[in-house]
C-alpha cells in the first residue's frame, strides 16, 4: 500500500515523506451468521492487521474482535459486517448485526441456561476504548486502539504535533 498521497509532488532528496493521514477502511460482509464466519473475519483482520504494520496489536484485537464477531453471530442475525479503519494514531473496528439487540456487560454466570458473561468482560480489558451503538434493526459494538508509531520520522509535522 503506498502512504503517500496521490497529490504529492515528485519525490526528490530535499522533500521529506509524508504519510496520507486519511483513514484506511476495509468493508467485509458475511451473508451467514455461522461458525465460519467467525474464522473468516479473524483471517481478514489477520491479513489487514498485517498489512498496517500492526503486529503488537495483533493478538488482543484477534481475541476481541473474534469475540465480538461470535456475539453478532450468536446473538444477532446476518447479514454481519466488518468495518475496520486505520487513522494516523488509532484503529477502529466495528462489528453490525441486523439483530437489533442492546449488547452490554452483565454478571458472569458460571452454570445454568445462562451460563455466560465473559465475552465483553474480556473486551473491556483488552482494548482501550469500545462501545455499541443500537437501532431498531442494527446492532454496532466498535472498539478502538492506539497505535503508538515506531518511527515518529514517517509522519509529517501536522502528525506528530
Amino acid at each position: 500500500m503506498d502512504l503517500m498521497s496521490s497529490d504529492s509532488p515528485a519525490r526528490n532528496g530535499n522533500q521529506p515523506r509524508r504519510h496520507d493521514s486519511r483513514p484506511r477502511q476495509v468493508q467485509e460482509t458475511f451473508d451467514a451468521a455461522a461458525t465460519e464466519t467467525v474464522q473468516r473475519a479473524r483471517r481478514l483482520l489477520h491479513v489487514w492487521l498485517d498489512s498496517h504494520h500492526l503486529d503488537s496489536l495483533r493478538t488482543d484485537i484477534l481475541l476481541a474482535v473474534g469475540e465480538l464477531v461470535t456475539n453478532a453471530v450468536v446473538h444477532g442475525k446476518a447479514p454481519i459486517r466488518l468495518v475496520m479503519t486505520h487513522r494516523p494514531y488509532r484503529i477502529r473496528i466495528e462489528v453490525h448485526d441486523a439483530g437489533g439487540g442492546h449488547p452490554a456487560i452483565r454478571p458472569i454466570q458460571r452454570t445454568g441456561p445462562d451460563a455466560g458473561g465473559w465475552g465483553l468482560h474480556m473486551v473491556d480489558q483488552l482494548v482501550d476504548t469500545w462501545g455499541t451503538h443500537t437501532s431498531h434493526s442494527t446492532t454496532t459494538v466498535w472498539i478502538e486502539q492506539p497505535i503508538i508509531p515506531t518511527d515518529l520520522s514517517i509522519l509529517g509535522p501536522r502528525e506528530r504535533d
